[in-house]
């Protein structure tokens, strides 16, 4: 019998297919630009970069306005370049979005297995 994977598994395996699916959208060839700086890099060089860390909760951990695809540089070494971030996010999205992911972030979101694997199986 094969064992259930337990919810901080399915959350791994989101983390890592969600990742695989902010870095591949607007790609071309398997490569694409870190949205903050413009760096254009293969797929496995970039990163998902969260504009609102991803330990600041559930709500705001796999959320697509939130996460790009970013180099090492700009999402490690200057911890996730914010203001460039912020500035691209409201030339994509309009002047409203930092207060509105913001406003995500404070909420509450409990996700049980069921929705983990839906999480999965969307972003996969």
């Amino acid at each position: 019998m094969k064992k259930l994977k337990t919810p901080i598994q399915l959350k791994k395996q989101l983390d890592k297919v969600f990742s695989v699916w902010i870095r591949m959208q607007g790609h071309e060839d398997f490569n694409n630009s870190c949205y903050t700086c413009g760096k254009y890099l293969p797929i496995k060089k970039l990163q998902c970069g969260h504009f609102i860390g991803r330990r600041q909760g559930l709500s705001i951990r796999w959320e697509p306005r939130n996460c790009k695809p970013q180099c090492l540089n700009c999402n490690v070494f200057l911890r996730g370049n914010l203001p460039r971030f912020a500035e691209h996010l409201m030339q994509e999205y309009g002047p409203t979005i930092i207060a509105d992911l913001n406003l995500q972030s404070e909420q509450t979101l409990k996700l049980n297995r069921e929705n983990l694997i839906q999480l999965i199986n969307q972003y996969s």
